[in-house]
């Protein structure tokens, strides 16, 4: 690591804010390199003109060719590690061989609504989920010495005022939500940088938010580089002082003269500067371990790789019949603007110049029988009203056996930058789709689009794809799903509601001017529905396939620190395929009041016709903990949990339930404000508790030995229930002065003389 005592003062002043769009500063005396970053969620977005250097934060200019891979929703929808291993071996290959350092991504904020315009983006609405696909993919593109900033840190759920939004939450699903899965990515993974986000957290900028980054150094002990979303920061010396590293992009001719004041006045001190610096030193010597002389990138053979993951990002929502897959001498009608305009990737900054795109309807004009088959237009993508194309598309709907309309989100429907204000398609594509199945008995419809959308032809058609965006195989991929070559093996990672009325954040989202409440808490996603019982459209976890799949043999065994879980899943049908299996946990304990099941493991596996094989999978006992907004900290509680195989969040297939010892919580300092319950609670000061009630019996006339009811009729039951959530400061007033403060406070003393350790 290059020696801090090299650097000047003036080189501490610079080199905290970026030289310019997408360069960090670098000081050659002092052997510290100029760090080149780069977009590129899902893939290498590096921007270039005449000079090599410059560029724009918004995807307005122009980027070097790159493969474009499937956006998150896709990503995730395959339930695969190794793919998202895969994604960021193929972006890291690429990064380095433009000499780019860092990359930044992943994103993997929770989609808190189908509506966030960024949720193409981001991976899923679970944080178990998020945790495991984003440090597979960390780990593949640091592999090739390029670093990854995990984004954006923290509750950056909506785009609508996004740089200025008060964002409330409570602690607990803070962090059992919100955080988990960055959480789990930043300490297993450990991404070279951590970007924070553009909104208020309770009041405070991401980018000096004393929460947050207190978070995530002092819990989670990260000592990477924490850099700003591009124009986030909306004070440089609170954010160097709470944590942050660099301010992005450059802003050379601004935040020098504020640090070097703020020194001069003492409102920030050299030793605080020091501290902001030595991160930025570490990241420069990881970046060092980058070839000088990188091996050359072939974009053809990338381009298989593409196809490989994209391959197992599609989810059939629907089969009837088994319409799917269609044999490639049938008669079939293709109706759809997007044959010629497909959308196959995001907008804003994730959007990749893709040298080796493929397109649908060649593809499929070359597979089919061209004497059976017939394209038409169907809609307009700007989705003008047409008459004509509806009356041409039911005529073919007529006569061809088969119906594939192409459907979806036109780029201006879902971007960076601002959220959707419906959950529907375009007006005329649902008028479509409704004609020509109210002729053809098997319309298949296949989805572009990188979120939600409703469905009121849902009934109506033989077959659903949710294709997402797969990135520039879509022409590849989308074929041989429907001949088959490729069978669909993808899994929502999102629940697709019947209406935006059914969402969890309906009244909460996007908040007023200035605020947003989350006032849905731990109930984001399946937990909302599970608690509700609001059936969904499609359920999280959901995905069909060419084949069947049974469960058997589920067993559950608990060690010192987990939970050992085996059982055997079967290929029941006629071709290969692969599942994947899911296991949530139920928390029956009752301790701690939580959503009805929650995600705690996954595998997918391979499986030929008639195969069978054994899953094996383990959860730790950390998995089953919740936050304690007490003790601002995880607790493990034990007690009864059943441990759920499923194919979906609500195809839940068996069930196996485990008695685990009970820990109690350890005990918080009482003071004047604790509960008589949270007394009764613990171990430790149980006694106490007991004692204070057997004060209030006598108080009130009644035996506190007796199970008998008291002049008034109360028995030893009921005073215990009704006293439960009692503060002791109250306890004075509730006994009428028959209990005094001095006994109060002696009570209060003894209790902490039994919880202060020995």
């Amino acid at each position: 690591m290059a020696d801090l005592k090299k650097l000047t003062i003036d080189d501490k002043i610079r080199i905290i804010t970026g030289l310019d769009t997408w360069h960090t500063v670098g000081v050659p005396a002092a052997d510290v390199k100029s760090i080149l970053m780069s977009d590129g969620p899902h893939g290498l977005r590096l921007q270039v003109n005449e000079d090599g250097q410059t560029g724009d934060n918004l995807g307005f200019n122009g980027s070097a060719p790159a493969t474009a891979l499937p956006t998150g929703s896709a990503l995730a929808s395959t339930w695969n590690r190794e793919l998202l291993s895969k994604t960021g071996d193929v972006i890291g290959r690429e990064a380095a061989a433009h000499h780019v350092n860092v990359v930044l991504g992943p994103a993997v904020n929770i989609k808190r609504s189908p509506l966030g315009g960024r949720n193409f983006e981001y991976y899923a609405e679970d944080p178990y989920l998020v945790g495991e696909l984003a440090t597979a993919y960390i780990n593949g593109l640091q592999a090739h010495h390029v670093g990854a900033s995990i984004k954006h840190f923290a509750l950056n759920n909506q785009e609508t005022r996004r740089m200025n939004v008060n964002v409330h939450v409570d602690e607990r699903t803070m962090h059992e939500i919100y955080l988990a899965g960055f959480k789990k990515a930043i300490t297993t993974a450990k991404p070279w940088t951590v970007m924070t986000a553009y909104n208020r957290v309770n009041g405070e900028y991401a980018s000096n938010s004393h929460v947050l980054l207190d978070i995530l150094h002092k819990d989670w002990g990260y000592q990477g580089a924490v850099i700003s979303d591009w124009t986030a920061v909306d004070d440089i010396i609170a954010s160097l002082k709470a944590g942050l590293n660099i301010e992005m992009p450059g802003n050379q001719a601004v935040t020098p003269a504020i640090v070097k004041r703020a020194l001069a006045e003492g409102t920030l001190t050299e030793a605080q500067l020091d501290a902001a610096i030595v991160p930025i030193l570490r990241l420069v010597e990881k970046a060092e371990l980058q070839p000088k002389t990188p091996v050359p990138i072939d974009l053809a053979q990338q381009a298989q790789a593409a196809y490989e993951i994209a391959s197992e990002t599609s989810v059939l929502l629907k089969n009837e019949d088994a319409v799917l897959p269609i044999d490639k001498d049938e008669s079939v009608a293709f109706i759809g603007a997007m044959l010629d305009q497909p959308r196959f990737q995001g907008g804003g900054s994730s959007h990749i110049n893709a040298k080796y795109l493929t397109l649908i309807k060649p593809t499929l004009a070359t597979t089919f029988n061209e004497a059976k088959s017939q394209f038409l237009t169907g809609y307009h993508m700007d989705d003008t009203p047409d008459e004509q194309l509806i009356a041409e598309a039911v005529a073919a709907a007529k006569v061809h056996r088969k119906v594939v309309v192409f459907a979806g989100l036109p780029d201006k429907y879902e971007s960076e930058g601002f959220d959707r204000k419906d959950l529907d398609l375009p007006s005329q594509q649902n008028r479509l789709i409704s004609a020509v199945s109210a002729v053809n008995d098997h319309v298949i419809v296949v989805l572009n689009n990188g979120a939600p959308v409703t469905m009121p032809w849902v009934d109506d058609v033989a077959a659903i794809i949710e294709a997402y965006l797969p990135g520039q195989a879509i022409g590849q991929v989308i074929p041989d799903i429907l001949t088959g070559k490729i069978n669909p093996s993808g899994k929502l990672a999102e629940t697709f509601p019947q209406k935006l009325s059914d969402t969890p954040s309906y009244l909460n989202f996007p908040g007023s001017i200035n605020d947003v409440y989350y006032g849905e808490g731990l109930y984001v996603g399946y937990r909302y529905y599970d608690a509700k019982a609001i059936p969904p459209l499609f359920a999280f976890g959901h995905g069909l396939s060419y084949t069947t799949f049974a469960y058997h043999d589920l067993t559950v065994t608990p060690t010192n620190d987990c939970l050992q879980i085996t059982a055997t899943v079967q290929n029941t049908g006629h071709v290969a395929g692969k599942e994947s299996v899911q296991f949530y946990v139920s928390d029956d304990s009752n301790q701690v009041s939580c959503p009805p099941k929650e995600l705690k493991q996954f595998a997918k596996v391979a499986l030929q016709p008639g195969e069978q094989t054994t899953v094996q999978v383990e959860i730790p006992f950390t998995e089953l903990a919740h936050y304690d907004i007490d003790a601002h900290a995880w607790q493990y509680t034990g007690g009864p949990q059943t441990v759920i195989m499923a194919a979906s969040a609500t195809d839940l297939r068996l069930r196996a339930t485990v008695d685990l010892p009970v820990v109690a919580a350890p005990a918080l300092p009482v003071n004047i404000h604790t509960t008589i319950g949270q007394l009764l609670a613990n171990e430790a000061t149980k006694a106490i508790g007991m004692q204070i009630i057997n004060g209030l019996a006598k108080a009130f006339g009644m035996d506190p030995t007796s199970d008998e009811g008291s002049s008034a009729g109360f028995d030893q039951a009921t005073v215990l229930a009704m006293l439960n959530d009692l503060p002791i400061r109250a306890l004075a007033s509730f006994s009428a002065g028959a209990i005094n403060e001095h006994t109060i406070q002696a009570w209060i003393d003894q209790a902490n003389q039994q919880i202060t350790p020995k």
